[in-house]
This record gives structure tokens, C-alpha cells and sequence, in this order.
């Protein structure tokens, strides 16, 4: 009897956790030069990804750049300028400048990968896809190439951790409740 309230218990208590808990999946793209920070036409881009786990606050990102179309990987810049910053701002529309709320440098470079926990408040920010990606170089030193982070075309997944957890501690329960339950063999 302990061992099905205990179970029931864990139920209710478990599975709304794995149903809320969700890995978001979105991608960086841009090629669009800053006009309002640099005139000069650079035809270099952003291609990315980045994921976000709405329980931990994980914030993670993968992105290269360069203007070998169509892969965009070669880390060239306008007039093979180099990359002197880049991070993610927030609270911005496409073509609307945001504050700075993420760096992504060290390392410079392309490609790019890292991570970091971010609030409850930038994480809706950046679900509602008010973020975008900033790469400065030399030449453009107020930003050169700006890629917009989205998440309308990818859906996102129940975070592994918290189904981990839940699943996992559901099978010791279902366990324990099946083995109180089987009769011993002396009173067979």
C-alpha cells in the first residue's frame, strides 16, 4: 500500500515536469551588413544554430561565418578584415539594434561554439526571437554581420534531463511496486 501511494506520489509530481521541460532548437542566419554602423557591402554571412533549455536556463551556440556562398564557413570577412567581437543582443526586432547580453568571444573566430545560463526574462526574449547575433570586424568596427537568432522553422523537444529523471525514477517505482507485490515462494 506504501509502495502504490509512493508511485502515485511520484506520478503526479514527475510527469508535469517532463511535459514543461523542453530543449528549444533555432538557427542563426543573416547577410545582412550593418548600415547603420558600416557602409561598405560585405557578402560574407551567419549560419548557426543555438538551443535552449527552458528548466536549466542553457543557452548554446554553434555558428560559422564567411563569404564562400553557399557554405558561408571560411571566417573571411569584408576586405579580409578580421573578427574583433561578437556577441548576441536582445530586445530587437530584424534591423533594430538591442542590447548586448551575451558574448560569444573568446575565442574569435569562425566557426564558434559556446554556452552559458541565461534568466527566465532573456530566455523569453530569445524564444520570442528578439535576438540576433552580432560579428564585428576591423573594417566595421560597429558590426559587420548580423544573423537573427529564430525558431519558427525547428520544433522544440522534451529536455532529456528532465524525461531522464522522470522516466528513470518512475521504473524504480514500478519496480519496487512489482516486486512487493509478487508473492514469495513459501506462500505459494
Amino acid at each position: 500500500m506504501l509502495l502504490r501511494r509512493l508511485f502515485t506520489a511520484s506520478l503526479a509530481v514527475l510527469l508535469p515536469f517532463s511535459a514543461s521541460a523542453v530543449v528549444h532548437n533555432g538557427t542563426i542566419t543573416g547577410d545582412e551588413a550593418q548600415a547603420t554602423t558600416c557602409s561598405v557591402g560585405s557578402t560574407s554571412e551567419i549560419r548557426g544554430t543555438v538551443t535552449y533549455d527552458d528548466v536549466t536556463g542553457l543557452f548554446s551556440w554553434n555558428y560559422n561565418y564567411g563569404d564562400n556562398a553557399p557554405i558561408f564557413d571560411d571566417g573571411l570577412l569584408f576586405g579580409g578584415a578580421s573578427e574583433t567581437v561578437s556577441h548576441f543582443h536582445r530586445q530587437a526586432t530584424p534591423g533594430v539594434p538591442g542590447s548586448v547580453t551575451v558574448g560569444t568571444t573568446p575565442p574569435i573566430g569562425s566557426p564558434n561554439s559556446g554556452s552559458t545560463t541565461i534568466t527566465a526574462g532573456q530566455g523569453a526574449d530569445l524564444l520570442a526571437e528578439l535576438w540576433y547575433l552580432n560579428v564585428h570586424s576591423a573594417i566595421c568596427a560597429g558590426g559587420e554581420l548580423r544573423g537573427q537568432v529564430l525558431f519558427a522553422a525547428t520544433a522544440p523537444v522534451p529536455s532529456a534531463s528532465m524525461l531522464t529523471l522522470g522516466f528513470a525514477s518512475l521504473a524504480i517505482l514500478g519496480a519496487a511496486l512489482g516486486l512487493h507485490r509478487r508473492p514469495r515462494r513459501s506462500e505459494r
